[in-house]
């Protein structure tokens, strides 16, 4: 990402105006192209241009102050190398986390090809992200999170980033921050866009074209913007990279090679790692190891290249078998067998790479249309529009379906060579289950990855009045609506009955194969359709047992958005003024409302095929109604040691329809300047994130496990006398010796889903920072911003028997109306045993999470006596602290985040850019630290605790990484430019055998050196 002079990316406060002290209006959404010189800058720094909104207030003022840092970023610059997604290029931003960028969109059922942004890694959903200050239909039903691929690129003219908790000016979800996109309000002319790009493997091909219209007319009173734009990036499937994937020949990791616990645990790392209980083509597994023939021993004993393997207490582990592509019964006889250390890979062999499916990165087919259009009838009425439509198809491919010693064949399978049947039964039985067949296990490749398209459409209008009013007040009413509908078809699935029936595969009279249940032998459950299918050997079913037991699930869903706003903001200049000026204020009403849908097919639903089982997802719909109020008071200004000396203030109450219902959020911050060149500012921010209908409503689904009941006389003793006498208060006593039967005997059911009791999460955040710009240095200006950011009462998730456990052992004066026991059925009052099911689980309002930090910008640029001009910046974060406290059983107990694999302690961003005569170039450099291969108290003492497992690895860290990129721009006439660049110069890929593609290795760029190429036409 470039990172010019132009690019105000800090504190709003660095004011003095720079690159965008002349823009206009500052809740928009939009991609801007910006043609300042440096003495632009200089002059319009001195003399401010008119006053505009700065993102994190409704206040206008003369100039960028503000007292919380304001991040901007120009379209100009975030989109100057070959990312055709908006999402990817912002990640590169040291202050947003990489999990959800395209690499990484694969992880979840329906969230392929989205970018959902993280700031300061605390949640994506608690981050909320605005266009031109205004709220957008989330990218998932039931939840709040926006695609920012869904803004436009050609319309798109900056990025505000807010840190800190701003509730108290737009609602709930900002707790880490805001991002707020803002659009271009007067583009005028035709322009079209083109780029392209492939990797330096020739993979990965992304192009982007866009045509751009818009006029100012009626004397610039009114303009009307519309904006196509066609995106395209291939899917780079892990087949296509063996080398980094292993696709073929196998995983690069680390894999442990002892058992035991600490520093009894190592592993190592190397290439040619594949899974030996699981194979393409069937895999039968002895048990155990028979040593009671030297036949059988030789048969069913595990060997490797290197001899015998033995685990520590000296009994050999039991060989691998599995069925080789001719379907016949073969040793698997690995390099290395690490089952000794209590893993299933192997080091070499012919056990399943687990990677000859799946993605490195989606396929993603997006159009958008954008159009933009305001009219001023007077300054105190002018109406303006915003409409957008985009459809999005994305391809995503994961693993296949799988069998793993869950389902037995039988001896007499017409598909199972006689030889084989006769040694398993014969040779490998005595060692393994007996009986009339064996189990198996088995990688469906041959049966195509499971794979999703995702398609997406969404709809958004937004629009309103405004005017000026009062010589120097503002007011803005404004209502949008947004809808979004996807199709999700899961391919590949199979039908679990059908599988069955077709792998049961035996001789009919005939002496043809069949299914069992069209054969005399079994009359009970004929299927016509069914089709006898091979396993034995990958590439053995025929394609039409594959028609009979493939099936393609279905999901429709939709959401919606309705919010309407309405505010007034001004000063009180006309009435009385302060030594330091007027106070101004604004106030409001916001009203917001959202419905959300989610419907799997019939037989998905029904549990019938591989997926689990999706109910229903209808939720009620969610409502919000808040005011809104915020100040700013000029107490002092211009004497001797306050330049300016400003306090801040905003305050916003909200009514939920849900269990946090009325809620009060405030900020109060900040600003003194001791001497023009310096500015010191800081704020205090109390804001919420209310659970959204997907946290409150999910639907609920069954589960099984063995709960040991709190009140039964093994347990009531255990835990202290908070479990005593809450017990006692539902009638179950010590004394009573109480005995759970149901319990003790076997599993029970309980459910998971949402939990319609969930309360807001609660932040607490404060920033200290200063901006100064020497006069005695033209050009340069620094920043630097302490963040410090508490969460309280996170919604986490909760296990069943934590549930029961909090219940009881929580302060008898809130039971039974803590936070747990409303969540468990009550008992049978004849018995006292659990309900059927026990309770419903999820997630509940318990956890925490704690992070601090320091933001840094650093910038120069002069203007050299042959009009060329020199830009540099240095961009960076340094985190002091990242932990969450996430265990239930231990909530004062913290778990260190930062350092460890995603979360860098330290990232930055450097940038240089020289303009000369027509041409430019930039260069970039992206800075990630060194990240642990292991948690963080695993390698080193932390709270008071030793280290868990200290040099495990052999190495402690994922090395830091630097990513630089050139790119070449040249201006022709002022009517086209032409450009061309790479991206990550140095071939940079994921280290250590990580993919990029999964979790915290997002971080990493994992395609590698791309060039890229394209133009700019201005037609008008």
């Amino acid at each position: 990402m470039k990172i010019s002079t132009q690019l105000r990316l800090s504190a709003s406060s660095l004011a003095v105006g720079l690159a965008l002290a002349s823009v206009p209006g500052l809740a928009q959404d939009a991609e801007v192209q910006d043609t300042e010189t440096a003495e632009d800058v200089a002059e319009s720094a001195e003399e401010p241009s008119g006053t505009i909104i700065v993102s994190g207030s409704r206040i206008a003022r003369p100039n960028l102050d503000s007292t919380v840092p304001v991040t901007s970023v120009s379209a100009d610059e975030i989109i100057d190398g070959a990312d055709i997604s908006l999402g990817d290029a912002l990640n590169d931003l040291p202050s947003l986390r990489s999990t959800f960028s395209q690499a990484n969109s694969n992880r979840f059922i329906g969230t392929s090809g989205l970018n959902l942004l993280d700031l300061r890694g605390l949640g994506t959903n608690r981050t909320l992200v605005l266009i031109n200050g205004r709220r957008q239909v989330g990218a998932l039903p039931g939840d709040f999170r926006i695609d920012v691929n869904t803004i436009p690129f050609e319309l798109l003219e900056r990025v505000d980033v807010v840190t800190g908790g701003n509730s108290a000016i737009y609602g709930s979800e900002a707790v880490a921050g805001v991002v707020n996109f803002i659009l271009r309000e007067d583009y005028e002319g035709i322009s079209v866009t083109g780029q392209s790009s492939i990797t330096g493997r020739g993979d990965r091909d992304q192009q982007f074209i866009a045509v751009t219209a818009g006029t100012n007319f009626a004397d610039g009173r009114g303009n009307i913007a519309v904006s196509g734009e066609y995106a395209r990036a291939d899917a780079l499937f892990n087949t296509q990279r063996d080398f980094q994937t292993g696709a073929f020949n196998g995983r690069r990791q680390f894999n442990r090679t002892s058992v035991g616990v600490g520093p009894n645990t190592f592993t190592f790392f190397n290439g040619g790692v594949r899974n030996g209980n699981i194979s393409d083509g069937t895999n039968i597994l002895g048990l155990s190891c028979n040593t009671t023939t030297p036949a059988l021993e030789a048969a069913t004993c595990a060997t490797d290249r290197n001899g015998d393997v033995f685990n520590p207490a000296g009994a050999r582990e039991e060989a691998l078998y599995v069925f080789n592509s001719a379907g016949r019964l073969v040793r698997n006889q690995p390099d290395l067998d690490f089952r000794r250390a209590g893993s299933n890979n192997t080091l070499g062999g012919v056990g399943s790479t687990l990677r000859n499916t799946g993605q490195l990165a989606p396929g993603l087919d997006r159009y958008t249309v954008n159009a933009l259009a305001r009219y001023e009838f007077s300054p105190a009425f002018e109406v303006f529009l915003e409409a957008k439509y985009q459809s999005l198809e994305a391809l995503q491919e994961g693993q296949p379906t799988f069998r793993f010693f869950d389902e037995v064949i039988t001896f007499d399978n017409a598909f199972l060579n006689p030889a084989d049947a006769d040694f398993i039964q014969n040779t490998l039985q005595p060692g393994f289950t007996g009986g009339t067949g064996f189990f198996y296990s088995r990688f469906n490749v041959d049966l195509g990855g499971r794979s999703e398209i995702n398609e997406r459409e969404m709809y958004r209008i937004a629009g309103g009045v405004r005017g000026d009013y009062n010589d120097d007040w503002y007011y803005e009413i404004a209502a949008s609506y947004s809808r979004l509908d996807t199709f999700l078809t899961s391919r590949n699935q199979i039908i679990e009955q059908n599988f069955s029936n077709a792998v049961d595969a035996v001789f009919d009279g005939a002496g043809n194969i069949a299914c069992r249940i069209n054969t005399d032998t079994d009359t009970t459950n004929d299927d016509a359709a069914c089709v006898p299918l091979n396993i034995f050997g990958s590439g053995s079913p025929s394609q039409a047992a594959i028609d009979y037991v493939a099936f393609d699930s279905t999901r429709d869903e939709n959401a919606e958005q309705f919010v309407i706003t309405a505010f007034t903001s001004g000063d009180l200049s006309s009435l009385f003024e302060l030594p330091g000026g007027p106070i101004a204020f604004s106030v409001g009403a916001e009203y917001r409302e959202e419905s959300s849908f989610s419907d799997f097919d019939d037989l998905t639903q029904s549990g019938a095929t591989f997926l689990n089982i999706i109910p229903t997802f209808d939720p009620p719909k969610f409502t919000e109604k808040s005011v809104f109020g915020e100040v700013r008071i000029p107490v002092l200004a211009d004497i001797p040691f306050i330049n300016e000396f400003t306090i801040e203030a905003a305050a916003r109450y909200s009514d939920y329809n849900t269990a946090a219902d009325k809620i009060f959020t405030w900020n109060a911050g900040a600003v003194w300047s001791p001497i023009e060149d310096l500015r010191l500012r800081g704020n205090f921010s109390k804001s919420i994130r209310v659970p959204n209908p997907s946290d409150l409503f999910s639907p609920q689904s069954q589960n099984f496990a063995f709960l040991a009941d709190p009140c039964d006389i093994q347990n009531i003793n255990t835990a202290g006398p908070n479990r005593v006498a809450n017990c006692t208060a539902i009638g179950i006593a010590p004394g009573a010796n109480f005995v759970n039967v149901d319990a003790r005997a076997a599993s029970l059911p309980f459910l998971t889903g949402g939990n319609p009791l969930l309360a807001e999460e609660e932040s607490e955040s404060y920033t200290i920072g200063m901006v100064y710009e020497p006069e005695f240095f033209p050009g340069f200006a620094m920043t630097i911003d302490y963040y410090n950011i508490n969460i309280t009462n996170v919604i986490a998730a909760v296990g069943a028997q934590q549930v029961l456990d909090n219940c009881f052992d929580a302060d008898p004066g809130n039971f039974p109306n803590n936070a747990f026991c409303p969540s468990i059925n009550p008992r049978d009052p004849a018995t006292n045993f659990f309900a059927d099911p026990v309770l419903v689980g999820g997630s509940f309002n318990f956890a925490a999470l704690e992070t601090e930090g320091i933001d840094m910008d650093f910038r120069y640029s002069t203007t050299f006596e042959n009009d060329n001009r020199l830009s540099l910046r240095l961009l960076g974060t340094y985190v002091l602290r990242n932990v969450a406290f996430l265990d239930i059983a231990n909530p004062t107990e913290p778990n260190r985040i930062q350092s460890e694999l995603g979360d860098p302690t330290f990232a930055a961003n450097f940038s240089v850019d020289y303009a000369f005569s027509d041409f430019s170039i930039n260069y970039d450099l992206r800075y990630v630290g060194r990240q642990l291969i292991q948690e963080f108290e695993d390698e080193f003492a932390f709270n008071g605790n030793p280290p868990n497992n200290p040099l495990a690895n052999g190495q402690r860290y994922y090395g830091d990484v630097f990513y630089q990129d050139i790119r070449v721009e040249w201006d022709v006439e002022e009517k086209a430019t032409f450009f061309a660049g790479v991206d990550n110069l140095l071939d940079e890929l994921p280290p250590l055998g990580l993919t990029g593609a999964g979790g915290g290795s997002g971080v990493f760029d994992n395609f590698g050196r791309t060039f890229y190429a394209g133009f700019r036409l201005d037609l008008d």
